[in-house]
């Protein structure tokens, strides 16, 4: 029996990608930002070298402030489907939660904006005294933290992820639609082809999923 649904947000709650965004509007470069996840990856430089490349590249002129952050992040539109299909859902008794690569305050303003209390995030933004960005956590390789967030989902709501429907677009899904055994891969531009392959479902507007559930 299905008892809640756990959305991603970029490209699946959202068509935009809100890292992308807040790049762009704070003035630094994406093939920068590019560069430092994939000198990370590759091993070239260390973890603490990505981000601080990643806090520079945002550093124009100076590291912006928390208000700054939420005004862009808070710009960031969501489908057009969204809320009436999380609305929906709600109405018919389903549990409803967030789990995003994304940055936790970005999770909590889509959390407000849809009225889902349960956020996790992978990105932790770390603000100094006067709430200028001061470091930044987050992983190369988000499909094992995205699991774990899973894990504390069912584990505050005492469910098995098996009673979860897992909606997403990224590979960083991957385990997610693993353990619920039911991910609904959202089909966009940004999709995640290796998705279809081990998906339950397949949507292309989020107001399909009132045919499903």
């Amino acid at each position: 029996m299905i008892k809640a649904v756990i959305f991603d947000i970029d490209g699946t709650l959202s068509p935009m990608n809100a890292w992308d965004h807040l790049t762009v509007r704070v003035g630094g470069s994406l093939d920068e930002d590019r560069a430092a996840f994939a000198d990370w990856g590759a091993g070239r430089i260390p973890e603490p070298a990505a981000r601080q490349r990643m806090i520079a590249n945002w550093s124009h002129p100076a590291s912006p402030a928390k208000a700054t952050f939420q005004r862009i992040l808070e710009e960031v539109a969501l489908r057009d489907d969204a809320p009436e299909t999380v609305v929906h859902l709600g109405s018919k008794g389903y549990l409803l939660g967030i789990i995003t690569g994304s940055f936790d305050l970005y999770a909590e303003i889509v959390g407000k904006k849809l009225d889902i209390a349960d956020t996790y995030a992978l990105t932790t933004l770390h603000w100094d005294a006067l709430d200028r960005l001061r470091d930044i956590k987050t992983y190369h390789d988000g499909r094992e933290p995205k699991y774990k967030r899973l894990m504390a989902f069912c584990e505050k709501h005492n469910l098995a992820p098996e009673e979860c429907v897992a909606v997403g677009d990224g590979s960083n899904d991957m385990e997610l639609f693993r353990a619920t055994k039911r991910g609904i891969a959202v089909k966009t531009e940004f999709e995640a082809k290796e998705l279809e392959a081990i998906a339950w479902k397949k949507i292309r507007r989020l107001n399909e999923l009132r045919d499903i559930l």
